[in-house]
């Protein structure tokens, strides 16, 4: 839906998506970086949500062919 509203590609709104997701986590681990208990609680957690919903047929990623 997107890429038909803006007129670009699935792919390069998939790009945009991840691009904008991994600077979002940059900047949650740099804020954390002082609070190591937090810093790791929210490494532990995002790797484990990331690992899981990659896994999940529902986000057809496997479509993409990577």
């Amino acid at each position: 839906m997107i890429a038909k509203c803006r007129d670009v590609s699935q792919v390069i709104v998939l790009q945009e998506l991840v691009d904008e997701a991994v600077e979002t986590h940059k900047r949650i681990l740099t804020t954390l970086k002082p609070h190591k208990g937090a810093y790791n609680a929210y490494v532990s957690f995002s790797q484990g949500y990331i690992g899981f919903h990659s896994g999940l047929k529902r986000y057809k990623l496997d479509e993409l062919g990577l």
